[in-house]
C-alpha cells in the first residue's frame, strides 16, 4: 500500500508538472502574439509571424490568431494572395477544431480580401457566412457580450450593404444600413 501511495504522489506531481509546462507555454504564445501585434512595421511582423508559427508547441487558437494577424498584416501591404492564404489557414484550422468564432473572423477577413480585390459576390458570401454565426449566438445573459456581439453583426452588415452598393444593389444595401442601425 506505501508504494502505491508514493507512486500516486508521483504521478500527481507529474501531472502537475506538465500542466504548469503547458499553461506557461500558452501564456507565453499569447504575450508573443501581443508583442508582434505592436510591431509598427508590417513586413517585419509577417517574419515574426513565420517565426512564431514554425515554433513547437503553438497551441491552435494561437496558431489561428497569429494566421488571422498574419492575413491583415499582409493586406496592409496590399498582398491580397498572401493575406488570402493566411486567413484560409485560419479559417481551416479553426474549423477543425471547432473555434467557431475565430472561423466567423476568417470569413470576415477572407470577405475584406475579396471585397479590395473586387470580387464582390465571393465576399458577400464570406460576409454572409460571419453575420450567420453572430446571427446564432444567444447573448442575452451577458451584457458585454450581447453588445460585443451587435456591433460585430452591424460591421458585418454594413460590409454588406458597401458590396451591395458596388454590384448596383441599392435596395438591398438601403435593408442592410437599417438593419445595421
Amino acid at each position: 500500500m506505501r508504494l502505491n501511495l508514493s507512486m500516486f504522489r508521483l504521478l500527481f506531481l507529474f501531472v502537475m508538472l506538465i500542466s504548469i509546462g503547458a499553461f506557461a507555454r500558452s501564456t507565453e504564445g499569447v504575450l508573443q502574439l501581443k508583442e508582434i501585434e505592436q510591431q509598427k512595421d508590417n513586413t517585419v511582423a509577417v517574419k515574426q509571424l513565420t517565426q512564431f508559427l514554425e515554433q513547437a508547441g503553438v497551441t491552435s487558437e494561437e496558431r489561428i490568431n497569429a494566421f488571422l494577424l498574419k492575413s491583415r498584416r499582409h493586406l496592409s501591404l496590399n498582398d491580397f494572395e498572401q493575406a488570402m492564404f493566411a486567413s484560409q489557414q485560419a479559417h481551416q484550422i479553426s474549423k477543425q477544431t471547432g473555434h467557431a468564432n475565430l472561423q466567423a473572423q476568417a470569413d470576415k477577413l477572407q470577405g475584406v480580401i475579396c471585397y479590395f480585390q473586387g470580387e464582390y459576390e465571393r465576399a458577400l458570401s464570406f460576409y454572409k457566412a460571419s453575420l450567420a454565426y453572430y446571427q446564432r449566438l444567444n447573448l442575452s445573459y451577458d451584457v458585454d457580450k450581447f453588445a460585443k456581439n451587435a456591433i460585430a453583426q452591424a460591421n458585418l452588415l454594413n460590409n454588406i450593404a458597401l458590396v451591395q452598393t458596388a454590384i448596383g444593389d441599392a435596395i438591398g444595401a438601403l435593408n442592410s444600413y437599417q438593419q445595421a442601425e
